[in-house]
């Protein structure tokens, strides 16, 4: 008789704010990676759930996946005994392990369709975080190479984090 041998769970914390387009995408593609790679048992912590990067300190598991903003975060990241990937551009590269949106790529097609659809006077509008520097970079730079000009405005922090929600 052969005996199957199994694999331990590996139990992954996702903090991740729920009601956000975005969100829910990086939550799509974290449980469609956990059911072919592996068995995962993904805990979830509610938006409002105060400190939840504290708990983790508390927390017996094997890594988890969190939105890391501010340096005290990325220290307190640091000494968990388990890995945890960011999922925010707000720091400076380095600090975290972290998987981001390519920004420059996303701020050279977003001028690529303004240009193809013939506009040549440009408005470029973000926050004042480290991924709307390098779009409006990008941004800009193609819209050079095609001759159009660019105005861009920075919102305020409070106005970036309440349009950002959808």
């Amino acid at each position: 008789m052969t005996r199957k041998t199994t694999r331990p769970r590996k139990r992954v914390a996702l903090l991740l704010p729920a009601g956000y387009y975005s969100t829910e995408r990086e939550l799509k593609g974290v449980t469609d990676y956990a059911r072919r790679h592996g068995d995962w048992t993904i805990l979830m912590l509610p938006e409002t759930f105060t400190g939840r990067l504290e708990y983790l300190r508390r927390w017996d598991g094997d890594g988890a996946i969190a939105p890391v903003s501010t340096p005290g975060e990325a220290r307190l990241i640091r000494q968990l005994p388990f890995p945890v990937v960011g999922l925010s551009g707000a720091l400076e590269e380095g600090l975290v392990s972290r998987v981001l949106v390519d920004d420059a790529a996303v701020g050279r097609f977003i001028a690529g369709y303004l240009l193809e659809r013939g506009f040549r006077r440009l408005v470029f509008v973000g926050g004042k975080g480290c991924d709307a520097k390098k779009r409006l970079e990008a941004f800009t730079e193609r819209a050079a190479q095609a001759g159009a000009t660019v105005k861009s405005f920075s919102l305020p922090a409070s106005a970036s984090k309440t349009s950002a929600k959808t």
